[in-house]
């Protein structure tokens, strides 16, 4: 992390402690951001959010008690799946468009972007969109 350029004659980093601190409580005249969930601030619940992952966790639940009568086929399939979406999860939308570690031509942003969506996580477009916000 780059240190800030000294202010006020202030040296950087002589009482880091202090800074962070007044960077998390808001300035010493109060003018500062507060972050979301702060103290005083209501949190919005995403009510579609809280269905959908209700849903997916209840889903769970059931195929548990449904692995001792499925086909060895059928929990081969699983779990290839369960690596499919891990891997588009960590090497598509984690590492190559949060972070941009590295390059990938399109058959592997497309496959990767296809993996991602199957573990039923944040789109790669919404990814991409909210990069281009930041």
């Amino acid at each position: 992390m780059p240190a800030r350029p000294p202010t006020g004659g202030q040296v950087p980093f002589r009482n880091a402690k202090e800074e962070i601190r007044a960077r998390v409580e808001g300035s010493e005249d109060g003018g500062g951001q507060q972050r979301p969930g702060a103290h005083g601030q209501r949190q919005n619940i995403v009510w579609r959010n809280v269905v959908l992952m209700s849903l997916l966790h209840l889903g769970a639940v059931y195929s548990l008690a449904l692995i001792p009568t499925a086909k060895p086929l059928t929990l081969l399939w699983a779990y290839f799946c369960f690596l499919l979406t891990a891997l588009g999860v960590t090497a598509g939308a984690h590492r190559l468009w949060s972070h941009r570690s590295y390059k990938a031509k399109l058959p592997l942003r497309i496959f990767l972007a296809a993996a991602n969506s199957m573990a039923f996580q944040l789109g790669v477009v919404c990814v991409l969109l909210f990069q281009m916000r930041t």
